[in-house]
């Protein structure tokens, strides 16, 4: 293939697929501050949810053991 028309093919389908991802890169940047907050709050509910488990599990374990 001509080294001039494969250049040309590939800056062709580049452009767009970049100007996609610049945009999409800054639509979603403009969300990083409800994302980072929503991710916080799952965190922090699943701790809660995963030590609140463990006691109880702990304390089943002691009673049946006991």
């Amino acid at each position: 293939m001509n080294i001039w028309l494969f250049t040309l093919t590939n800056l062709i389908a580049t452009i767009p697929k970049s100007l996609a991802f610049v945009a999409l890169g800054y639509w979603l940047g403009s969300y990083y501050g409800k994302i980072d907050s929503w991710l916080t709050k799952g965190s922090i509910i699943l701790l809660v949810l995963i030590l609140f488990g463990g006691t109880i599990w702990l304390f089943r374990r002691k009673r049946q053991h006991g």
